[in-house]
């Protein structure tokens, strides 16, 4: 009896990149501290004041990499699942991409700040979600090669604005951590669900996700004492969705602070709940997000990420 040889089919790997450097004006801190911001789903219109609350927290503390989960903008001129509604036409995709770029100036003000004057550079990472998807379905559907030079696409913008961009559904390995908006089930490419505890088993690995407007987390210690993080954390908005009706609404929002990671998955970790942001790093006036500055000029040299 004869047997056909058998072999593993090439994988592309992960992308694995460390933090090269911890901020620390004293050498106090020896281990790297991240901070993960969850979905904005900025659109014109709505307030921004938490996306300058979240900088001015991230500028006081001073993470080495902030991570952005993805959704950062809404797009909903893109969106396949209202296309029926009575002001789909009146949408503009113009809009979105711009209320996107105001919502990262806004973000970015104090972290640009900080920078200037301490030395402080993060490195800035999105993992981009569905909702930057749509830009690339909608573009498939209207001949993406006639179009893609006459529009900017949020990869662009957030690669302006000096920001790794991953690919939606592309994990990338940070100190131990996979960052991903949501991950998939092998066989249908539908989010992983269930219980936090079971989804870090299905995973396999300490990982970090978007995408699901709750707060959730689970831990599990391995026979070598290695220990695995999963967290689910995907709402950092302050409007309400009218999708979700009025009980939908009532949801977890903030974001995600880790200090301590070993490289190897864990950490200690502590959520920040937006009330908090708002009441002690808050504007002094209310922030809608609108159009960007065309003067805004807090890229400078010598801002960029790290690689």
């Amino acid at each position: 009896m004869s047997y056909v040889h058998w072999a593993p089919r090439p994988t592309k790997q992960w992308q694995h990149r460390n933090t090269t450097m911890m901020w620390s004006p004293t050498d106090a801190r020896k281990t790297p501290r991240h901070i993960f911001v969850p979905d904005w789903q900025a659109r014109r219109g709505v307030r921004g004041d938490h996306l300058y609350a979240a900088g001015r927290y991230c500028a006081k503390k001073k993470p080495d990499v902030i991570i952005l989960a993805g959704d950062m903008g809404d797009f909903p001129s893109c969106s396949d699942w209202d296309r029926k509604k009575w002001d789909f036409g009146t949408r503009s995709y113009d809009h979105d991409i711009r209320a996107l770029e105001h919502a990262l100036q806004i973000f970015l003000t104090p972290i640009v700040a900080e920078t200037e004057k301490t030395g402080w550079v993060p490195r800035i990472i999105i993992t981009l979600g569905n909702h930057e998807n749509r830009v690339d379905r909608a573009l498939e559907r209207t001949d993406m090669h006639k179009w893609i030079d006459a529009i900017e696409t949020p990869t662009e913008v957030y690669s302006r604005y000096g920001i790794e961009v991953f690919p939606f559904l592309e994990p990338v390995m940070v100190d131990g951590i996979a960052y991903c908006h949501y991950f998939p089930q092998p066989l249908t490419g539908r989010p992983i669900g269930g219980m936090m505890s079971t989804m870090l088993k299905t995973v396999g690995f300490s990982f970090s996700m978007g995408h699901v407007q709750t707060l959730d987390m689970a831990s599990r210690t391995l026979a070598n004492g290695q220990v695995h993080r999963g967290l689910k954390a995907g709402a950092f908005y302050m409007h309400d969705e009218d999708f979700k009706g009025p009980q939908g609404n009532l949801h977890w929002r903030g974001i995600y602070q880790k200090n301590e990671l070993d490289g190897f998955g864990d950490y200690s970790g502590m959520d920040i709940h937006m009330t908090y942001l708002l009441r002690e790093h808050g504007p002094d006036k209310a922030l809608f997000i609108r159009d960007p500055d065309p003067e805004w000029t807090g890229v400078v040299t010598p801002w960029s990420p790290l690689a």
